[in-house]
């Protein structure tokens, strides 16, 4: 029985089944290994490209680093234009060490691939290069073999299916016939087209054998191909470093010639010395009187070089150093030249020299110029040195006038109170005359008034010149300065009330109302200011403004401001400077030195005045001054009590001997007054050897001394007393006409216990002896009241008893502000009513003017 084909399994097709299986694997191998092969050359065409980009950054760095050392631009921009030509390069920037961009050429590219190189030259950066790539050219290639591969690979695929259904549809009839074809295609290179079925038996040994050469025959073949790429690859490359090279030498050569650089290479073994072009240019010589050897080079040294250089030479080739000395040449034509030199030494397997390769550079220039400067600082230092003699023989000449002026000041003060007190204090006595006639008396008042008013001027000018010594010292304490501020408004709303004029006080809550600062040079200041402006208006008004200097508010701020004729520009220009008087010269009253003295006195405490006026407006004249807040609580307020007229010493005291040390006349005789008066014996002195020699007879316990007199000074003769026995138990007392407070110093250094300034007070006489002997006085009309009490005295009718002419003195005096005219004027009141002059002299001791001057001017009517 025979099967039944309709229903049997149709058996499989071992060709279709080849050729399918054969189809696909021919596919997948046939993209792999496209993919594996445009893999590969993009990659071997991206390390190309790197390394251009890096020959071409070291090619560029080895070219510029000598031009851009030498500066030479036009050789740079030489060198970028012909490496900028290259179709591969799409940037090109050159800088130098600045950054200054000495070359520039760019191209539109996106796609490119910069990089940036530091040109060293020993170290040191001297510029820098931009370099960019375009990639166009390796993406142009890398398409162009995309392209290549898949055409091929689907040409490739094509062939080999038909191929393989042609082989496999006649593999049963011709095996050997498909082998043939297959060695056929491998003769031909064809090894991509060789695919041989393995599933026989019959055919394995031999498709295997078969299959193994052909591998090896296309291995040994890519193998060669990839060397004869290589081998293209470095002759290409060999041609263009040549080329390079020969282009580099040409432009160390143009660069050597423009920087003076030479360069030399000595070979030491065969003493061959071989010089560029520079080298001789350097020399000055010729290139057929050259001899080309060591001995040469060593005739062009300059003799007190030559031993220095040839051992810098022997060095170099012993390998302690390198050559690099500095020497002189002597040229052919006689010029010496400054060479710098540098070198390199080259040594054997053995460590022998054999050659030396370096430049000699030019630095005559350099060094004629570092002489130039050289030669300037030296007669700089003696043009400094000569000033600097001038300024001190300057500052010695300042320094003795400023002594002499000193001298001069000391002599005047002397000169000028000695005879004052004289004055002052014996028509004080003569006043106490029970028997002198009201003529006589009021003689004697216009004297002392005169007197007075000749101190006053003295004391400016004294002032102004201590002032400008820098004796002036600041006394800074703790006061109200309110007060002080209403008692000079009180003072000068009496003057302006007079005149017409308004005197307004405008005063900012954040005006403090206690500081610390030098409060009888603040007054003086306040004075000076309110008085001028009250002196030199006729009409409208003063306003004093008072505040303090946002934001710190640490400076005090006083503005005047007048409705008076105004100052001129030219005029302000001397405002403020001695012994200047503004206006016409009938209208010109005392010595000029108000405002002189003001701001001294405001510089002097760290601020500052200034002046702002229009003619025919007015002036306002503003004080800066810095000044330290306190509290109440440290003002000291003194309790005082004033005593009558003294008329002796009281009972139950030793005897008091007292030495008058005096060697004018008249000084002498009002202090033996004085003492007589009191009832103390007293003897005299004219100079300071008799007051020693009085001292060790009498042991006096009191000395007055004169400072100033003949044969000894006072100053001498207290340094003898104080080394006799017991000569530290006298009291001393310097009786002086110094302004100077260094002065004071020197006699308390000396010595001496305290002292009295002329033209004294008789107050001030007791008022000494009280601190330094103790003594006690007797008065006409016992202890005063203190100050709150004697109010009740100052009543209008009690000044009437006063002559018109003294009322009259004491009211000009209050006014003026002038503290020793008042109390002269007060102590002459005493002779006609001691408790008023009690009174008096404790109000005008707080400097309580107006609270005087009202029941004086209500007594006057």
């Amino acid at each position: 029985m025979q099967p039944d084909r309709s229903t049997s399994p149709r058996p499989r097709s071992l060709y279709g089944d080849l050729a399918s299986a054969l189809a696909v694997l021919m596919v997948v191998a046939s993209v792999l290994g496209t993919l594996l092969v445009y893999r590969y050359f993009t990659h071997q065409a991206e390390l190309a490209y790197q390394s251009k980009t890096s020959e071409y950054s070291a090619y560029l760095r080895d070219s510029l680093e000598l031009p851009l050392w030498n500066l030479d631009d036009e050789l740079i921009q030489k060198i970028g234009i012909a490496f900028a030509a290259n179709s591969e390069i799409s940037a090109l920037v050159i800088r130098d060490d600045e950054q200054r961009v000495v070359y520039r050429q760019e191209k539109t590219d996106e796609r490119q691939n910069r990089q940036k190189i530091v040109i060293l030259h020993r170290g040191q950066a001297i510029g820098s290069v931009e370099i960019g790539l375009t990639r166009r050219v390796n993406e142009e290639h890398g398409r162009q073999l995309m392209l290549a591969s898949v055409a091929t690979t689907l040409l490739l695929i094509v062939v080999l299916i038909a191929a393989t259904r042609w082989i496999l549809s006649r593999m049963l009839k011709k095996p050997i016939e498909s082998v043939i074809a297959a060695t056929d295609d491998m003769v031909a290179g064809k090894y991509h087209a060789i695919d041989l079925p393995e599933t026989y038996r019959e055919f394995a040994n031999i498709l295997t054998g078969f299959k193994t050469m052909s591998d090896a025959v296309a291995s040994r073949e890519e193998s060669l191909y990839q060397s004869n790429k290589q081998l293209a690859a470095e002759i290409a490359e060999r041609k263009h470093a040549e080329e390079a090279l020969r282009v580099s030498e040409e432009r160390l050569h143009l660069a050597t010639n423009a920087g003076s650089i030479g360069i030399w290479d000595w070979d030491v073994v065969n003493n061959h010395l071989l010089w560029d072009e520079s080298m001789y240019i350097l020399y000055g010589i010729r290139k057929d009187d050259f001899g080309g050897a060591y001995d040469a080079w060593t005739r062009t040294l300059h003799p007190e070089d030559r031993a220095y250089a040839e051992g810098e030479i022997q060095a170099a080739l012993r390998g302690e150093r390198e050559y690099a000395p500095e020497f002189r040449i002597v040229r052919p034509d006689g010029t010496i030249r400054n060479i710098k030199a540098s070198s390199k030494t080259f040594y054997d397997d053995e460590g022998k020299p054999i050659r030396m390769i370096g430049t000699n550079y030019d630095l005559t220039s350099m060094r004629k110029a570092e002489e130039e400067l050289r030669k300037y600082k030296d007669h700089l230092e003696d043009e400094v040195e000569q000033r600097t003699t001038d300024l001190v023989l300057a500052r010695n000449a300042a320094e003795a006038a400023n002594n002499a002026k000193s001298v001069f000041l000391a002599n005047m003060s002397h000169e000028l109170r000695t005879p004052l007190n004289a004055i002052l204090g014996f028509s004080s006595l003569m006043r106490n005359d029970p028997d002198l006639s009201q003529s006589h008396r009021e003689n004697l008042d216009i004297i002392n008034r005169s007197g007075e008013h000749l101190l006053t001027l003295i004391n400016d000018v004294l002032e102004m010149s201590k002032i400008e010594a820098g004796r002036v010292q600041l006394n800074n304490e703790a006061f109200n300065v309110g007060n002080m501020v209403r008692d000079v408004m009180d003072m000068m709303e009496i003057r302006s009330r007079e005149k017409g004029l308004r005197l307004i006080l405008d005063q900012s809550s954040q005006f403090p109302s206690y500081i610390k600062a030098d409060e009888a040079r603040l007054r003086q200041i306040l004075i000076n200011l309110v008085g001028n402006a009250v002196k030199f208006t006729q009409q409208g008004g003063v306003t004093v403004r008072l505040g303090v200097l946002a934001p710190l508010k640490d400076k005090l701020l006083i503005e005047v401001e007048d409705t008076g004729p105004g100052i001129s520009i030219e005029e302000q220009q001397h405002l403020f400077q001695p012994f200047v008087q503004l206006g016409k010269p009938d209208a010109q009253k005392g010595t000029g030195l108000g405002l002189a003295i003001t701001r001294q006195y405001a510089q002097l405490m760290g601020g500052t005045v200034g002046v702002n006026s229009t003619p025919g407006v007015g002036s306002t004249f503003r004080v800066e001054l810095p000044f330290e807040k306190v509290d109440q609580v440290e003002i000291v307020i003194p309790q005082t009590v004033d005593a009558g007229e003294v008329v002796g010493l009281a009972p139950g005291q030793p005897d008091y001997r007292v030495l008058i040390v005096e060697d004018q006349l008249e000084n002498r005789m009002l202090l033996v007054q004085l003492m007589q008066h009191l009832g103390i014996a007293c003897k005299t002195a004219e100079n300071g050897e008799e007051a020693v020699r009085l001292f060790e007879a009498w042991r006096p316990q009191l000395i007055w001394m004169d400072r100033r007199m003949p044969v000894m000074d006072g100053i001498e003769a207290t340094r003898k007393i104080r080394a006799l026995p017991d000569g530290g138990k006298v009291k001393i007392v310097a009786v002086t006409a110094s302004v100077f407070t260094e002065q004071r110093e020197e006699m308390l250094q000396a010595g001496m216990d305290d002292f009295v300034r002329k033209p004294y007070r008789f107050s001030e006489i007791y008022a000494c002896l009280a601190r330094q002997l103790g003594v006690r006085y007797l008065y006409e009309q016992g202890k005063g009241a203190e100050h709150e009490t004697l109010g009740e005295t100052l009543a209008p009718k009690r000044f009437m008893i006063l002559p018109n002419e003294l009322r009259q003195s004491l009211r000009q005096a209050l006014e003026s502000l002038d503290t020793e005219r008042i109390d002269a004027v007060i102590e002459e009141v005493g002779h006609y009513d001691l408790r008023l002059q009690k009174t008096l002299s404790t109000f005008a001791g707080n400097f309580d003017y107006p609270a005087i001057l009202r029941p004086l001017q209500q007594a006057d009517g």
